[in-house]
């Protein structure tokens, strides 16, 4: 394509549009597709690219957003139509305040079943806010589908962009959600900010409080019936009444349909629900200052802090280690990393496709918890998943202590926190100096302050501030938006 050609023919008074329609069977140089992609842009010419078949929707999405343009894909010829029309709406009705891929006159005219494939009633969505059910994806992509991979299949799902649960089945529509900031009639909302500005603002450099998301340390009642066997999607119960609650963040389905085969998710089919659940084999040292019932109660506290944010965490205790299989394993406490190492290959059950938790009594460095994953993820360089130990906790709440503290390390394992991560033995603290991303909320005592989330270093006060009144330990927007439980290790031991 000849841009200069094309810039020297066209009219300074209208816009410079470019329309791309491939199917991807005619293997390309992506640089240079990029480098084309740049020169447009330099020349005020919007690109709009249409898919289908085997085109790279994750390329033309790129280059699509270089040049200010928007991105579609046809899942089969019959609907390019659709997809031309929605070009051709986007190109000629005027401006998109909220940047949504939707013009105004779009979103204030309403959408109808007629007009969407989709069974909903008729709507309209805020032309003032690109996420206007607060679920993370605009309203332009709701509307046109968001096209993903699942085990190696294309799929794409068009959702409903004033309900953050299309399919209704407990789990939202995008990646991360967070619950009564939409707009809402009913509620006289007129806008709100949302996840997708949050994001950005993430992007330019951290969340001051004045942009901040301040509902995602709240929760809210969970009104549905629990569902046997399925504690992680009910919520739990952390403010000590009848009913059951949920963190105000919601992870959605797209996410679930991309983090794990145990955790796949359709937004539009409310018989496919996510069952994202992970379990623990735990050993635990005689010798800590706790019974096995003590134990097992603290441990349903950290599985109730996941049932919260929706994920299924479950502790199966296992092995009470005397002080002499302790001995023989690894020595006697204060224990180091490699010392704990030897007690998971000593004691875990081979075979076993659970993660592993030791509970001892103190640790060589002082550490009240610690985490090493295969290939040295975090820090140590060692396989054994998650250690907890009791006598370095703080002695003054040793519950709550050990509530954030295991909250923290499993997070670790299921990634949370990862996009703050600099490298293999780069763990950086949420809130901390080195986090170039801070996401600063405010409370009663801390008007303005980053040291709030659960992977935050140790036990900070701001725990103990309303609504978490060291009840729950709070995970933030960010360190949800990289939780995985496909790639935890220590899974399995190896023989």
């Amino acid at each position: 394509m000849d841009l200069a050609e094309f810039t020297a023919n066209s009219s300074a008074e209208r816009q410079k549009i470019t329309v791309l329609l491939t199917d991807g069977e005619a293997p390309g140089n992506a640089g240079k597709i990029r480098a084309l992609s740049e020169e447009m842009a330099d020349r005020d010419i919007t690109l709009y690219t249409v898919g289908f078949s085997n085109a790279n929707a994750e390329l033309l999405s790129e280059i699509a957003n270089t040049t200010g343009g928007n991105s579609y894909f046809a899942e089969n010829a019959s609907q390019l139509p659709r997809v031309f029309s929605r070009v051709a709406t986007n190109t000629t009705s005027g401006v998109d305040s909220d940047g949504d891929g939707l013009p105004d006159g779009t979103e204030t005219g309403g959408f109808t079943a007629e007009t969407l494939p989709l069974t909903v009633e008729p709507f309209e969505s805020n032309p003032e806010n690109n996420d206007t059910d607060g679920d993370s994806l605009t309203d332009g992509r709701e509307i046109d589908g968001v096209t993903v991979r699942v085990d190696g299949f294309r799929e794409t799902d068009t959702t409903d962009p004033t309900d953050p649960d299309t399919d209704g089945d407990g789990y939202w529509d995008g990646w991360v959600g967070v619950y009564n900031v939409s707009y809402d009639h009913d509620r006289g909302i007129e806008y709100a900010d949302n996840v997708v500005l949050y994001r950005e603002a993430l992007r330019s450099g951290g969340v001051p409080v004045q942009d901040s998301l301040q509902e995602q340390a709240d929760f809210h009642t969970v009104t549905a019936a629990p569902t046997p066997n399925q504690q992680g999607h009910d919520g739990a119960d952390v403010a000590a009444g009848p009913a059951l609650e949920h963190s105000n963040i919601h992870i959605g389905e797209l996410h679930w349909a991309t983090a794990g085969a145990n955790t796949d998710g359709d937004p539009t089919d409310a018989e496919t629900t996510p069952d994202p659940t992970l379990v623990f084999e735990v050993d635990y040292d005689e010798r800590i200052a706790w019974s096995q019932q003590r134990l097992r109660t603290e441990l349903r506290n950290v599985s109730d802090n996941f049932a919260f944010y929706g994920i299924d965490v479950r502790f199966v205790i296992d092995d009470e280690l005397s002080a002499n299989a302790v001995r023989q394993a690894a020595g006697n406490p204060p224990l180091s990393n490699r010392d704990i190492n030897r007690i998971w290959q000593a004691y875990a059950d081979a075979g076993a496709q659970r993660a592993y938790l030791f509970v001892g009594t103190e640790h060589a460095g002082g550490s009240a918890g610690r985490t090493s994953r295969r290939g040295g993820t975090y820090r140590t360089g060692f396989d054994f998943g998650n250690a907890l130990f009791v006598d370095e906790l703080r002695s003054g709440n040793p519950g709550e202590h050990f509530l954030v503290t295991t909250v923290h390390e499993v997070g670790h394992l299921l990634d949370t926190g990862f996009a703050d991560e600099t490298g293999p033995s780069g763990e950086v603290y949420s809130g901390s100096s080195s986090d170039t991303t801070p996401e600063y909320l405010s409370f009663p005592n801390y008007p303005s302050i980053d040291l709030w989330s659960t992977m935050a270093s140790g036990w900070q006060d701001s725990y103990e501030e309303p609504p978490m009144n060291a009840t729950y330990s709070t995970f933030s927007i960010e360190e949800l938006f990289t939780v995985d439980l496909d790639n935890v290790d220590s899974r399995e031991r190896d023989d």
